[in-house]
């Protein structure tokens, strides 16, 4: 994650993936000579659904959990994360690994909700750190998760013969709409869904078309609080 984000952000110069011996412990660290963080956005950068500021040198937008989920990874091992940052220089991310030590491995965390445990749910989205995000935090909350970038992989994905109790589809894919993929698999299983349309194009038209057609809006950057709150509902 910290490699991808740094080419992801440094337009001119260099990437560098390097180690450091330490008495007890290895540090990796990638440095690079993007546009930096400033000192108020170090901390935000790490939580769910917040990207790195400055604009990236492609066209891919991810949303915004990777350094999240690298931060709780990081926190259930024990191994440090630390960034040091200058505004039109740079990033070096860097993380503490010990030598080979026996580690106490923080248990899992529970489901935040238990009306969430276990719920099948499909995820459609044509981004592939998109899918593998949203995974992460479905199953976080004890949800089971199978993804897809389009219908055919939802037609050979998804094994099990019910439908999914419910489904979160992306609005624009990349030959077809989430409501396209929906009203399919709908005649698929024949019956109705339960869905959420997720878009950050907010214009009535397109919130008119997804609630038409039977299914959730929601508008993007999706916060997790609210997510978990309309999936509740919804399932209720």
């Amino acid at each position: 994650n910290f490699i991808s984000n740094a080419l992801r952000y440094t337009d001119t110069g260099k990437v560098l993936l390097g180690c450091r011996r330490k008495t007890d412990c290895l540090v990796i660290e990638v440095w690079d000579t993007g546009p930096g963080i400033d000192p108020k956005d170090r901390a935000r950068i790490f939580q769910e659904f917040e990207r790195l500021p400055g604009k990236s040198n492609n066209n891919t937008q991810g949303l915004g959990l990777g350094l999240a989920i690298a931060k709780h990874m990081a926190d259930l091992l024990g191994h440090p994360i630390t960034l040091q940052s200058e505004l039109g220089k740079g990033s070096t991310f860097k993380i503490s690994v010990p030598y080979g030590r026996k580690q106490t491995v923080a248990a899992p965390p529970k489901p935040v909700d238990p009306r969430l445990a276990n719920v099948p749910v499909l995820c459609i989205d044509n981004e592939e750190a998109i899918r593998a995000g949203m995974r992460s935090l479905l199953e976080q909350w004890g949800c089971r998760v199978e993804t897809a970038a389009n219908l055919r992989q939802c037609l050979g994905h998804w094994r099990d013969p019910q439908p999914p109790a419910i489904i979160l589809a992306d609005y624009h894919l990349d030959k077809e709409t989430g409501v396209d993929v929906l009203e399919a698999l709908s005649v698929h299983w024949q019956t109705e869904l339960k869905a959420i349309v997720i878009s950050a194009d907010n214009s009535e038209c397109l919130r008119q078309h997804v609630t038409d057609s039977g299914y959730t809006f929601m508008e993007k950057p999706v916060k997790p609080a609210a997510l978990r709150n309309l999936m509740r509902r919804i399932l209720r």
